[in-house]
């Protein structure tokens, strides 16, 4: 282990002494690879180890949540950025839009025709007036097909003005003698002048990591409704792997295994469907330390699959999500207290133990219903040993959580 490393390690174990013996994964984070980018995946796994034999909890914000806040083997630089800005006329945008060129795709749940039809009016009247609005981004990774990352509620009431002409001008603040007017029934002074709009485009083009794309679209959705991280993966991700989350999130086995707790409006419950897909289907060596890198890895695997495969990816979804609520009933993917009050889904028990019943076969799990009410107070028991290592996403935890609940499985089935 490197000299840096020892002494970010003591650096970390002062700090944490005087504040209760714990840290924050985050801060964690932050010292460890302060100023240092030579500093090994393996070499903070070996930190984290001798912080924790120290007896220093390293926390989380939330312990019902974690998330991989390491740095990927494959970091992307600034070079590999390629975003180019333009300077295109309204109507070809429209034009792009007609023949459905530009994804407003529903999908990414972010609820295109959010606006009033005063406040789209209201923008209408802006470029009616030579006012300059604000510039737009997309992917054009596609040019077939580009992909909105902020712009999504100008371009629908821009859309539903010109193209789809499902609204009327309406509260306009200076032009008040066109209330009421549509598209085709505006003086041609003004609809060219729309028309003749130079909007500010910057477009992401093709070669440009995946992972920046991502990280784009997290920081600049400013439309009102942040992505989240799902929803960003939906849009980068388009193919038959959507509607094989969706079928898995919307299937009664998972409906009933998380006795319908999993909100669908920002996509969570598809998150969970991604989390499977991505444990049961990809090599655990892949996951780097950053969830986000490795579903979004799982999404473009699920792409790449064949009808078939995806159909056994759903069948071992249902089979697995049916025995564990057989096994587990109203604990299922829950952390329990004292009192056997349970917590909410937990992702890490999801994950876990969704991939473990995933490998056995129905004799195998069918002995565990059998003797599901000593298996539920032998689970309640392990909580207990396993609960350090439910709060975190760095690779060394992750792994470690896996062999355990795979153990924990095992042992009971050797038993029974």
């Amino acid at each position: 282990m490197k000299e840096v490393v020892f002494q970010r390690i003591n650096e970390i174990t002062s700090w944490a002494v005087e504040n209760g013996n714990q840290i924050s994964r985050r801060m964690f984070y932050d010292i460890i690879r302060d100023r240092n980018t030579d500093i090994s995946e393996a070499e903070t796994e070996e930190a984290i180890y001798e912080i924790e034999q120290k007896g220093i909890l390293i926390t989380e914000t939330d312990d019902e949540d974690y998330y991989g806040y390491g740095k990927s083997d494959n970091p992307s630089f600034p070079a590999d950025v390629n975003i180019i800005m333009r300077n295109l006329s309204l109507e070809l945008i429209i034009s792009r839009l007609k023949y459905d060129e530009i994804n407003l795709n529903p999908d990414f749940q972010r609820r295109a025709n959010l606006w009033s039809v005063e406040q789209k009016s209201r923008l209408i009247e802006s470029l009616m007036l030579k006012i300059p609005i604000p510039s737009f981004y997309f992917d054009a990774s596609n040019d077939a097909k580009w992909i909105v990352i902020d712009g999504l509620q100008r371009l629908s009431a821009l859309k539903g003005f010109i193209v789809d002409k499902n609204y009327k001008l309406t509260g306009l603040e200076y032009l008040s003698e066109l209330e009421g007017a549509s598209f085709d029934t505006l003086p041609r002074i003004y609809s060219r002048r729309i028309m003749e709009t130079q909007l500010a485009l910057y477009t992401i083009e093709k070669g440009t990591p995946r992972k920046i794309v991502f990280n784009i679209f997290k920081r600049l959705n400013t439309g009102g409704l942040v992505l989240t991280s799902q929803e960003i993966r939906h849009a980068l991700n388009q193919g038959e792997v959507i509607s094989l989350l969706k079928n898995m999130a919307s299937c009664d086995e998972f409906k009933k295994a998380t006795e319908y707790s999993i909100k669908t409006d920002r996509m969570l419950d598809c998150e969970y469907a991604t989390r499977f897909l991505a444990f049961t289907q990809m090599d655990i060596s892949e996951y780097k330390s950053n969830i986000d890198d490795f579903l979004d890895s799982a999404m473009a695997l699920g792409n790449q699959m064949s009808q078939g495969e995806r159909d056994d990816v759903m069948k071992a979804y249902k089979r697995s999500l049916d025995y564990c609520r057989k096994v587990f009933g109203e604990y299922t993917f829950r952390r329990v207290n004292e009192n056997y009050r349970r917590g909410p889904i937990n992702k890490a028990l999801f994950e876990t133990f969704t991939m473990a019943f995933a490998k056995r076969s129905d004799l195998e799990l069918d002995k565990l219903v059998s003797n599901k009410m000593d298996v539920r107070n032998k689970y309640f028991a392990f909580l207990d040993d396993v609960v350090d290592y439910l709060r975190a996403g760095d690779k060394y935890t992750v792994s470690r959580r896996i062999v355990m609940v795979d153990d924990f499985i095992r042992e009971l089935i050797d038993a029974y």
